[in-house]
């Protein structure tokens, strides 16, 4: 089994991507705990396709897609608290 690194905590991220990188990666690790295959190559519209997506999550990934490979800096100061406010 391999050795995860300790996450760092909301309070330490500094920005609206890291914020949402943040985000995508519980999602991911939830994910994972419930037994879902996801391997290290696997994009996130690969896993929305192959293992469904309610709505938040779907948000979610368009954004972490958005910050990730299109605009990382378009997202609005607040988006990411505002995410995690609504689906907590």
């Amino acid at each position: 089994r391999q050795r995860r690194e300790k996450r760092a905590s909301w309070r330490q991220l500094e920005s609206e991507q890291a914020r949402i990188r943040w985000l995508y990666a519980g999602m991911i690790e939830s994910r994972l705990r419930r037994g879902q295959h996801i391997r290290p190559c696997d994009t996130p519209d690969r896993i929305a396709a192959r293992e469904g997506t309610g709505e938040a999550e779907h948000e979610l990934i368009g954004m972490y897609t958005d910050c990730r490979y299109n605009r990382p800096h378009d997202l609005p100061d607040g988006t990411a608290e505002r995410w995690r406010d609504r689906n907590a």
